[in-house]
């Protein structure tokens, strides 16, 4: 497998995290779960089917990441359980989950950090079945560091992106793979070493992969820009 990357960047500004596939205030209501954090529901549509993810808490504040579906407009499904494992206290100041779907394979993908009791990190979920059924977690790095993620998939190719949760300075990471999630062949960096980078985004066409992130100057917070990488992926 190869991959190759070129680099752009904008000028810096002041840049508010991407929220395309954030839900909004209406959505939030109608989905059937009272513990969830609103502020982590995410969503995502193939043709007139959407997704949502979002974390649910428990009364000891680790949470369980749950889904649902909306088909032609008809009420959200009963929640399934994506990922259980969660054992941390952080109630929902976590980052919120990451989730994609595919029209060509009917597959549901979902990236997001937890800390369950075998050791915190990037973790990957996928469904088969269109949201009915997730097979079990596959780590894409583990790390104590709470990490913002995004992924995107066509066909049998899927991308997560993420904040590295080792890196001594907030650092993006890919993961690619050609199996359709079931296998992660190449991990690779993709912000510079010497940036702070943040809040990642990821959209796959076929071969060509973007992943984008607002990079922050480490001098001051304030000033901030949007910066993306481009590649080809064979």
């Amino acid at each position: 497998m190869r991959y190759s990357l070129a680099r752009t960047a904008s000028a810096p500004s002041a840049v508010d995290r991407d929220s395309s596939n954030a839900a909004d205030s209406a959505t939030e209501i109608l989905i059937p779960d009272p513990p969830r954090c609103r502020s982590s529901i995410r969503l995502a549509r193939a043709e007139k089917t959407f997704f949502a993810v979002w974390w649910s808490l428990r009364k000891d504040s680790s949470a369980a990441l749950l889904t649902s579906r909306s088909d032609d407009g008809e009420p959200w499904t009963k929640p399934i359980a994506a990922d259980t494992t969660d054992a941390s206290g952080r109630g929902c100041t976590r980052p919120a989950p990451a989730i994609a779907s595919d029209v060509v394979s009917g597959y549901v993908h979902i990236a997001y950090f937890a800390e369950p009791s075998s050791g915190a990190g990037v973790f990957y979920v996928h469904s088969m079945d269109r949201g009915e059924s997730f097979h079990a977690p596959v780590p894409l790095v583990f790390g104590a560091r709470p990490s913002n993620t995004a992924v995107s998939a066509e066909g049998g190719r899927v991308a997560a992106a993420y904040e590295d949760p080792n890196s001594s300075r907030p650092r993006i990471f890919a993961a690619l793979s050609k199996t359709m999630g079931h296998i992660f062949e190449l991990k690779l960096p993709v912000s510079e070493e010497s940036a702070v980078a943040a809040n990642p985004t990821a959209h796959l066409r076929g071969t060509k992969l973007e992943v984008s992130w607002t990079e922050i100057d480490p001098a001051d917070s304030t000033r901030r820009r949007q910066a993306s990488r481009t590649g080809t992926w064979k």
